[in-house]
């Protein structure tokens, strides 16, 4: 015979918690609707198929960012959210629908082309959506003076996601191709897309300390963005080989990826440390990253709409 559960008294913090928790939620639903409204219009729709692309995809953004910032507003999150969701749809096209370097380089040069203002508005519709956010974007009173660094770090993550497939590439097609090593795997880790979304996020809202401290807050941001490639990478062993993706589990076991992990961890306590008292908010959300990614993907989470039998006809198109 089971126990019956009787839930703990109710206490002021207990009440209070669960409250909290309500209002993160629905700061991720009215996430997930705008996310869903976006992608699923007409001009972006082929920009994101569904699958692998669904809505599995847009609750797992909008959930995690409102965790990992629940202090922001719905319209302080949008840009943010928009932002990862089209890093998820180009890593898509890049890694498995492109199939010549060509075809990467002109996907590139369209991306580049609509971040910097000049998209043909007849062009690849992942141009297109960068393009609108971009638009957005420029309204923050930061975009002027920051949009260099903005445009650079973008050609930095897409210049890493080109690399991964040049390796994948020659992994596939030679017998016995040489896997990069797994610190020139980390190094190549903006093809994760934090970075470039957080100064995304960081730009949009302006915050006078965001700014004054952007430097050592991107610095953070990279090796926080190392921690969660190695820790997805941990969670998503059997997809990455469903889908022919590199992960750091192939190219070291599995101690020396945590212990990978854990010199990176304490590489930027200190760092945050410093950055407490003038960025209380920027420390609490970096480290609320790497966390809810360690907890997200221990508990067998996926972003992804993922099925094993269907993946290669989802990936492949």
């Amino acid at each position: 015979m089971h126990e019956r559960f009787v839930p703990a008294p109710i206490t002021s913090r207990a009440a209070a918690d669960a409250a909290e928790a309500g209002r993160i939620c629905a700061l991720a639903l009215r996430a997930q609707i705008d996310l869903h409204a976006a992608a699923t219009a007409t001009e972006y729709a082929a920009f994101f198929p569904d699958p692998p692309i669904g809505p599995q995809v847009y609750s797992g953004i909008a959930v995690t960012n409102a965790f990992i910032s629940p202090w922001s507003t719905s319209a302080e999150l949008r840009l943010l959210n928009r932002a990862a969701s089209w890093v998820f749809a180009i890593d898509l096209l890049i890694d498995h629908r492109a199939t010549e370097q060509t075809e990467v380089d002109q996907l590139i040069a369209a991306c580049l082309s609509a971040a910097g203002g000049t998209a043909d508005p007849h062009e690849h519709p992942g141009a297109r959506f960068l393009s609108a956010l971009r638009n957005d974007l420029r309204t923050a009173d930061a975009f002027p003076a920051l949009e260099g660094l903005w445009l650079a770090e973008l050609q930095r993550m897409l210049a890493a996601m080109a690399q991964e497939w040049r390796w994948k590439t020659a992994a596939a097609g030679a017998s016995g191709a040489t896997r990069p090593s797994l610190s020139d795997y980390l190094d190549n880790a903006d093809n994760y897309g934090t970075v470039w979304i957080n100064l995304t996020h960081w730009i949009h809202n302006g915050h006078r300390a965001t700014l004054a401290h952007l430097d050592e807050l991107l610095h953070i941001s990279r090796v926080t963005q190392q921690i969660m490639r190695l820790r997805n990478d941990l969670g998503t062993y059997q997809r990455d080989v469903d889908w022919h993706d590199l992960n750091a589990l192939m190219l070291a076991d599995r101690p020396e990826v945590e212990q990978t992990i854990g010199h990176l961890s304490r590489s930027i306590q200190q760092p945050l440390a410093h950055l407490g008292a003038t960025c209380p908010h920027n420390v609490q959300y970096l480290q609320r990253q790497a966390d809810y990614i360690t907890g997200f993907y221990a508990a067998g989470g996926e972003f992804w709409s993922y099925d094993a039998v269907t993946a290669e006809a989802h990936i492949t198109g």
